[in-house]
């Protein structure tokens, strides 16, 4: 028998005894006090909800709910009874997120959740908030590209559902890239924490995994933003961060790379903004590399501005310096040709 479901058993409740919905919630924030915060069981028990609409549940239904979206809440009761048992002479050993600087998302509750999914038990570096970093897409690239390692991005936004906030996000296993092409891979999901907990992954049906474009052409279908799943017309996305960051950023509930449904409570179409985050789990190393592209970014670009200064006074190169202005342009074009 698992831990899940030998703590219910030990709350007095075999896996086929049916609970009305209020003791479940009750035995839940028990389950979830042991990680950090009890009030975080809403989130699963508003799942629970929106999956059944019986006013009491069986036992085994509820734990393999559990087990499947909240894989390590079994070894945070493992490390709790370890803990009682030796009379608090052993430590628990399961890793939690490491979280150093401040967040205007993440509260008790919202790490209680993070710390039931195994990609975020790890230290959580800020690489861009709209508070500090202002709201501007830029930056947020900026802050982005390079890291080499894991990102979580996290959104709350200037709605409420039954006087609860909805915040959600994306995982992005892979270092983000600047380009007219969808990139990441499979291990990509879309996820939503409140109201309820869901996880959207990949359907395989589809591979709009993720985009991010900072270049800005004229009449063209490549916006500038950041995106998950969609059509290949980039007519569409299901999560989309636009340019007008705050305004015009957008959310769908189906598309054929993600799993369907409500990712934002159950809206559909434009979005309000009020907070937006994007952690690194990448570790030290991620930042490194992060330093090293910028390093070259920035060696590069004095380089282009030294070239073009001395060409722009040599009558003799000024043609040449007219092409090599646009054949960053001329790049662009060949690659929405090619596409």
């Amino acid at each position: 028998m698992r831990p899940v479901e030998l703590m219910f058993k030990f709350m007095g409740y075999s896996e086929n005894d049916s609970i009305q919905n209020e003791v479940c919630l009750s035995l839940l924030q028990t389950l979830f006090g042991m990680i950090k915060s009890g009030e975080a069981a809403k989130y699963l028990m508003n799942r629970i909800n929106d999956d059944s609409l019986d006013s009491s549940q069986r036992v085994g239904y509820v734990c393999n709910k559990i087990n499947s979206i909240m894989p390590l809440v079994a070894d945070y009761i493992e490390a709790f009874w370890v803990k009682i048992l030796s009379c608090n002479q052993m430590e628990s050993k399961q890793m939690k997120p490491i979280i150093k600087q401040s967040s205007k998302i993440i509260d008790d509750e919202i790490y209680t959740i993070l710390c039931t999914q195994n990609h975020f038990c790890t230290e959580m570096t800020q690489l861009y908030n709209n508070q500090n970093s202002g709201t501007s897409f830029n930056r947020l690239a900026w802050n982005i590209l390079g890291y080499g390692g894991p990102t979580l991005i996290l959104i709350y936004i200037d709605k409420k559902q039954c006087n609860i906030p909805i915040i959600f996000g994306a995982y992005n296993p892979n270092a983000w890239t600047d380009g007219l092409k969808f990139q990441g891979d499979s291990g990509c999901y879309l996820f939503s924490i409140s109201p309820s907990f869901r996880i959207f992954g990949t359907t395989g049906n589809g591979q709009n995994y993720a985009y991010l474009n900072t270049k800005n052409i004229d009449r063209s279908k490549y916006k500038v933003g950041l995106g998950f799943g969609g059509n290949s017309e980039h007519t569409s996305f299901r999560l989309w961060i636009d340019d007008e960051i705050e305004n015009r950023s957008k959310v769908a509930s189906e598309d054929d790379t993600y799993q369907p449904g409500y990712i934002a409570g159950e809206i559909e179409g434009q979005i309000g903004i009020l907070f937006i985050e994007v952690w690194g789990l990448g570790g030290k190393q991620a930042l490194i590399q992060q330093d090293n592209y910028r390093q070259e970014r920035m060696e590069e670009l004095e380089r282009m501005r030294k070239v073009d200064k001395k060409q722009f006074f040599s009558g003799f190169d000024q043609a040449m310096f007219l092409e090599k202005t646009f054949a960053h342009r001329d790049h662009v074009q060949e690659e929405i040709e090619k596409d």
